[in-house]
């Protein structure tokens, strides 16, 4: 899957229920066998009533308690890794001070750069861990790390 800075101020900017569920997506694509997610979708897991219309040319945003539950499930099993990769790096810190918001998306892929080299077990999963990194740049740092990671995922 494939980021450009388009995409990424999209998600700086959706509702953070919907980059979460994003998260949740790529974690069970990464952790499932096609047998589990053909079986969980045949059981209703991927399955949502649409919104009800709200008079308005608005997109309602995404929510989905399936996804949410793989979010927190991937939070559960790496959240602690992430937060000792990311959480006192003193360069990540410093570049958050002297970015601009405009220039969010280079500390989003410093975020997840970070992650990959001290996780390697979650190196191969970028696009996974440019949502983490959407959900870090958003809070802000020290909101991250001051925060549960599975407590990010709460409905």
């Amino acid at each position: 899957m494939k980021f450009d800075t388009d995409d990424i101020q999209e998600l700086l900017l959706a509702d953070e229920s919907e980059v979460v569920a994003l998260l949740g997506l790529a974690y069970l694509v990464t952790v499932d066998s096609p047998r589990d997610l053909l079986k969980a979708g045949r059981n209703g897991a991927f399955y949502q009533s649409p919104p009800l219309p709200l008079g308005n040319k608005l997109e309602p945003p995404l929510r989905h308690n399936g996804l949410l539950k793989a979010a927190r499930r991937f939070g559960k099993e790496w959240g602690n890794q992430i937060k000792r990769a990311i959480c006192g790096n003193q360069e990540l810190y410093a570049q958050e001070r002297k970015l601009a918001a405009r220039d969010a998306y280079i500390l989003v892929g410093s975020v997840t750069a970070t992650i990959a080299a001290h996780v390697p077990e979650l190196a191969a999963y970028v696009a996974l861990l440019n949502y983490v990194g959407i959900l870090v740049v958003r809070s802000g740092l020290s909101a991250f790390c001051n925060t549960d990671f599975d407590k990010l995922f709460s409905e």
